[in-house]
């Protein structure tokens, strides 16, 4: 630490006046690409290898852009790419190269890129050329905001070590720039939900990670308090939330712009998801998270079709038996096809007999993606998901961890007309497959699209 209390490195190097005038764009306009391009070239004139990185993760953000699954969270983003709309290889080529530039890049200059953060940030992840995301103590982040500011357009901060700096946080001015904010794991309880309710500085936040903090349902409460204009992704997952906590989400006006929702490892159960489907919310969201919500072997009197309404679903490691999935989906609905395009039903005990039904369930032939790994299913279960051509634009199926033999996996190799058409991720545990079944299997699903 220098005398002043600040670390050493946290000095921007000097630049020239028109030059610290377009980096002063850089941080105001943080959407705008022209004065990063600009920045660029007076790099490039100076043989700095910074002009080609900025150049590079612009071009890959452009690239990008073009996925409509982007505002999903990042362990979905790249399951969901397998339902993009283009031809295959239409981008992979020119993103593979740009990927390829960008790491050769990071993995030569990273260090000196970040030696501005050092000592006090850590996690920094570079967008568009510059740091836009970090980690930092609470303590230094209300120490150090205006210098880590004037450094970098910085978009993202995840709060670590919160413990009592909760109400000042919530009472710091530079939050007021942030499109992100992620304090995870800090285990504070409701004040922390009533700290950032009170603050007048989170308007313009379009994602709030609050996972594992013991919010509770009054924690829930206290954020329905306010009015969250911008925020489009909400992640309270692991906060002891009970089926309680869904009829003030339900109640409240205070997510206008709500497109994801991440609820996992709660403790929903089946209230939970009737209060889910019984509501408004569920038509503004793409994706819904409800992974560990005990919802059991319960048996749903009556089908809950608008939870598959939603194209992104995960129902994951909730217990549902065969018994139970059946509840959730039939009889099917009057109407058109669910919307339903990505589901997660893994670590569920459908064995056959559910596998079986979820086959049989037509009205969810706009499925792109499922995914089945854990779920006790064997050939027959198998064979039932080969031949449900109402599956007719299922691009990926996980079935890995599954005790599927090679009858089952069989019926993926039949003639192409017999099997599903688009169907080009089949994900599998194929150490017991014959080894000749297991090459067909390679050929028409290579193991380079099913990593």
């Amino acid at each position: 630490m220098s005398s002043t209390g600040m670390p050493p490195s946290l000095e921007l190097p000097p630049l020239p006046p028109g030059i610290e005038q377009e980096y002063q764009r850089i941080r105001a306009y943080p959407d705008d690409d022209t004065p990063r391009l600009i920045y660029a070239d007076w790099l490039d004139e100076r043989g700095d290898p910074r002009g080609e990185f900025i150049r590079v993760q612009i071009a890959l953000a452009r690239l990008a852009g073009r996925n409509p699954f982007s505002y999903l969270p990042s362990t979905l983003v790249s399951a969901a790419t397998s339902v993009w709309p283009f031809p295959a290889g239409e981008l992979s080529s020119r993103q593979a190269e740009l990927r390829r530039r960008e790491w050769l890049l990071l993995s030569r200059h990273r260090e000196e890129w970040l030696a501005p953060f050092r000592g006090w940030t850590s996690g920094e992840e570079f967008r568009r050329g510059f740091v836009e995301s970090v980690k930092i103590t609470a303590r230094a982040f209300l120490a150090y905001a205006p210098r880590l500011f004037a450094l970098t357009p910085l978009r993202h901060v995840q709060i670590l070590d919160l413990d009592h700096w909760a109400d000042s946080l919530a009472a710091c001015p530079f939050l007021d720039r942030l499109e992100a904010l992620t304090i995870h794991a800090q285990y504070c309880g409701p004040s922390l939900a009533a700290a950032l309710a009170r603050s007048p500085y989170l308007n313009h936040l379009r994602q709030l990670r609050l996972s594992r903090n013991r919010l509770g349902d009054d924690g829930l409460v206290h954020l329905c308090r306010r009015s969250w204009p911008s925020l489009e992704e909400l992640d309270l997952s692991d906060n002891g939330l009970t089926g309680d906590a869904v009829i003030h989400l339900q109640k409240s006006q205070a997510f206008p712009r709500l497109r994801c929702l991440q609820l996992r490892d709660n403790d929903l159960g089946p209230a939970g998801a009737f209060h889910l489907a019984e509501g408004p919310l569920l038509r503004q969201l793409q994706f819904l998270g409800l992974a560990g919500n005990h919802l059991g072997q319960f048996q749903f009197t009556a089908p809950l079709h608008s939870l598959f309404s939603v194209p992104h679903l995960d129902l994951a490691d909730n217990g549902l038996t065969a018994e139970s999935l059946r509840s959730l989906l039939f009889p099917p609905p009057a109407g058109p096809a669910l919307a339903v395009r990505y589901l997660d039903l893994s670590r569920n005990p459908l064995g056959d007999t559910g596998t079986i039904t979820l086959a049989s369930a037509q009205h969810l032939e706009e499925l792109r993606v499922l995914i089945l790994c854990w779920c006790n299913i064997g050939d027959a279960g198998a064979q039932a998901l080969a031949h449900a051509f109402h599956l007719r634009q299922l691009h990926t199926l996980d079935l890995s961890n599954n005790p599927i033999g090679g009858e089952g996996f069989r019926a993926f190799v039949e003639p192409f007309t017999r099997r599903l058409p688009a169907l080009c991720r089949l994900l599998r545990t194929s150490i017991t497959l014959p080894y000749r079944l297991n090459q067909e299997l390679n050929l028409l699903f290579p193991p380079r699209l099913n990593a």
